[in-house]
């Protein structure tokens, strides 16, 4: 079956990465936004004596949460997803040819590109 369908399965992963990318993108933007209304706030911390590092690694913590649980959360609706479908495709199987759980490598990529996302765009409005 994996030789079959080898060609299709590249396509669906390539296709998942894309959307991947896309939802970090919107998440980066929103947080560029976000940093964006804050600047009257670190404008008024800066003027108050408050230690430049101190507010970077504010901001950076902030946006390194926020986008890793944007990538867990992400992964949990793939993860239901990839089920969905799969119960659309073999509709009362009592056996699935397809095992829907994450591979180690689709894991560490997502936690990776949401970690490298926060990182960057929580320090970009610093």
């Amino acid at each position: 079956m994996q030789e079959q369908y080898a060609s299709h399965l590249h396509l669906l992963m390539r296709v998942a990465s894309l959307v991947l990318l896309i939802a970090c993108a919107n998440i980066a933007n929103l947080l560029l936004v976000r940093g964006m209304a804050r600047r009257a706030e670190l404008s008024l911390r800066t003027a108050l004596g408050a230690m430049p590092v101190r507010i970077v690694r504010q901001l950076l913590t902030e946006s390194v949460v926020l986008a890793s649980m944007g990538g867990i959360a992400g992964l949990a609706v793939a993860y239901a997803g990839t089920r969905m479908l799969l119960e659309m495709a073999f509709p009362g199987a009592k056996s699935v040819p397809v095992h829907a759980s994450p591979s180690v490598t689709v894991i560490g990529f997502a936690c990776g590109l949401s970690l490298l996302t926060g990182v960057l765009f929580g320090v970009a409005p610093a």
